[in-house]
């Protein structure tokens, strides 16, 4: 399969983003935001390179629209940045080392599974999902009040973007298991240890991005909700 058919451009921007905190690369933290501290969260934060130092606890002062834009703007600009550069490199290494390394072949498999359906992902986001939960609150900032129906069929969205968050939290898993936690093996060359080292940074970036939209966007939205009635 070729980089082409994953159907996604490659920027500079978020190319040079360090917000990947070093104290979670390799660390044994699960990857459910659920048991991500919020120590670690912030360390994330903190080496970002969006021109300041954010406060985790800022984020869920953000109103919806506002969190939207950082999230597009920084995490999903961030998979579309480096999900070809991972491919790439995990074809290379597969391509090199397979013979004695046959878990390669597998894992590039996975890869190119993995960043189709996060890519999808997005764009559905981007596209559908997002878009309709400003146009909700701009309806609510003119009248005061949001048509029901189309607060319930975002709802739904929401059910669905979070369910195929726990399938990418399980590929992630996969990924360490198949890359032994991504520690590089001694007969491999140094694409493969610049692969893994993308593979565990992407991965931190996506427990960020999940906790983001799991744990205070999509709340936001319910919020509303539930004041409404």
């Amino acid at each position: 399969m070729s980089t082409k058919q994953l159907t996604i451009t490659i920027g500079d921007s978020a190319a040079k983003d360090s917000r990947v905190a070093a104290v979670l690369i390799g660390s044994e933290t699960a990857l459910c935001c659920d048991t991500t501290t919020p120590a670690l969260l912030q360390a994330v934060l903190d080496q970002s390179a969006t021109g300041k130092a954010i406060a985790l606890q800022e984020l869920y002062t953000w109103d919806i629209e506002m969190l939207i834009d950082y999230i597009i703007n920084f995490h999903h600009q961030y998979v579309k940045d480096n999900a070809v550069v991972i491919y790439d490199l995990a074809q290379k290494v597969m391509y090199r080392h397979s013979e004695k390394h046959p878990e390669f072949k597998k894992l590039t498999s996975q890869i190119f599974l993995f960043l189709h359906g996060l890519l999808n992902h997005l764009m559905k986001e981007e596209k559908l999902l997002f878009p309709e939960m400003k146009q909700l609150i701009r309806d609510k900032r003119l009248t005061g009040t949001v048509i029901y129906t189309t607060l319930d069929l975002i709802k739904n969205g929401v059910r669905l973007m979070q369910k195929q968050h726990l399938v990418a939290e399980e590929d992630m898993n996969v990924f360490r298991e198949l890359t032994n936690d991504y520690k590089v093996p001694e007969d491999t060359c140094t694409l493969c240890n610049l692969l893994f080292k993308k593979m565990s940074e992407f991965e931190n970036d996506l427990i960020m991005h999940i906790y983001l939209e799991n744990k205070i966007l999509f709340p936001k939205l319910i919020a509303m909700d539930e004041a409404l009635k």
